[in-house]
């Protein structure tokens, strides 16, 4: 019964854990917007803020963060209307991606 418990334990731990990493995501995309609607508009300095945010979560490994014009997905330097971040982050062997545009 306590090799179940414990097994059962660790599926938990790991659902909590991948929980976690899918909020940081969230709120990674939620700061970076925040910023872009309280006018920053320097590409750099929202990607840097959302590369340390992501950054101190253990375990996460950031695979891509890019802000890019929304239709033609080439990088973008200054960020406005047709500014979307993207990310993508792995844990262990499972990958995480979201995006969001930054200004609406």
């Amino acid at each position: 019964k306590r090799k179940a418990a414990d097994s059962a334990r660790a599926v938990l731990d790991r659902a909590r854990q991948s929980e976690v990493h899918a909020l940081a995501l969230v709120d990674t995309l939620r700061r970076s917007v925040e910023l872009a609607r309280n006018g920053e508009s320097d590409a750099s300095t929202i990607l840097d803020a959302a590369i340390e945010r992501l950054s101190a979560e253990p375990g996460l490994h950031i695979d891509y963060v890019k802000i890019c014009h929304a239709q033609t997905l080439e990088d973008a330097a200054v960020v406005d209307r047709e500014s979307v971040m993207l990310l993508a982050v792995k844990i262990g062997k499972t990958r995480l991606i979201d995006n969001s545009l930054l200004v609406e």
